[in-house]
């Protein structure tokens, strides 16, 4: 039975848009990716200040700002370019936007490994600071395509921060 939502509409049972979600293979694979990317860089970023100050000899109010720095600098570039190109992509190569976010997690995941091996802390810098924007250019790609694969009475239930769709 299907409850009213108070705007006349009826609401849909939630389990079967569950079913209907999960058997959406790319928005599954897409959840998977962007979980793998946080999980990553949640655990790099939380340690980061630690190896700058150990690794570096850094004080911990300089490398806690120059790790905050980079965070918050690369994920607002990496938005923003990663915005542009799924923009230009989309409709003009199949799957488009999933490839700017795939990529993007794939090539800054390299470039992170290779900045954690790093003697010098300018170029773990430099290097971090292009591994989490170009990171980053998955997040409105693969939001984009939880849009495009998931009907959209179903889309609240595929996307935690979609709750009025």
């Amino acid at each position: 039975m299907e409850a009213s939502r108070g705007d006349g509409a009826a609401k849909p049972p939630f389990w079967p848009q569950v079913r209907q979600v999960l058997a959406t293979r790319t928005l599954v694979r897409v959840a998977l990716g962007v979980m793998i990317l946080t999980l990553g860089l949640g655990g790099v970023y939380f340690w980061l200040p630690s190896l700058m100050v150990r690794g570096f000899g850094m004080e911990t109010g300089v490398a806690s700002s120059i790790s905050g720095g980079v965070t918050i600098v690369g994920v607002l570039g990496g938005t923003v370019l990663g915005s542009h190109l799924g923009k230009r992509l989309h409709g003009r190569v199949r799957g488009g936007r999933l490839l700017v976010g795939g990529a993007g997690i794939t090539v800054g995941s390299s470039l992170l490994g290779v900045a954690l091996l790093m003697s010098s802390p300018v170029a773990l810098v430099i290097l971090l600071l292009l591994a989490v924007t170009i990171s980053a250019t998955a997040i409105p790609t693969c939001t984009a395509c939880i849009a495009d694969v998931v009907g959209a009475r179903s889309r609240a239930s595929a996307s935690p921060s979609c709750s009025s769709c």
